[in-house]
């Protein structure tokens, strides 16, 4: 994904079948480790890019969510091309822990049954 979207690690092959980018290529993870750091001073530990205060993975959201490279730089103009790739590269592979949180939307083909709403038990006490 991340490297059609920005084509930062992917190059044309050469006849020997390897990329002249190959060794970038292998260094992507260990770059985009790097690049971020996580303190329990900053964001309270969330992980972010070094050097900023910018979370990696709302930098990965927004690519997910299909905003513009062009929209991400402008949005934090510390960033660079690179640094966007990576970032997702890095959220791609090191995902947020816990459960994922829910859409509002509803999944395509579903249908609501019912509107009614059951109330919780009050506790004893």
């Amino acid at each position: 994904m991340i490297d059609k979207l920005y084509g930062w690690m992917s190059t044309p092959r050469g006849l020997t079948g390897r990329s002249p980018d190959d060794k970038r290529m292998r260094r992507g993870p260990s770059a985009a480790r790097d690049l971020v750091s996580a303190s329990p001073d900053i964001l309270a530990g969330t992980p972010v890019i070094r050097g900023t205060r910018v979370p990696v993975h709302d930098v990965a959201a927004a690519v997910t969510a299909g905003r513009s490279l062009e929209h991400v730089l402008e949005t934090s103009p510390s960033l660079d091309a690179r640094t966007v790739g990576l970032a997702a590269l890095y959220a791609e592979a090191n995902p947020l822990r816990g459960r994922p949180r829910m859409s509002g939307a509803l999944p395509e083909g579903s249908t609501i049954i019912t509107d009614r709403r059951i109330s919780r038990r009050r506790m004893a006490g």
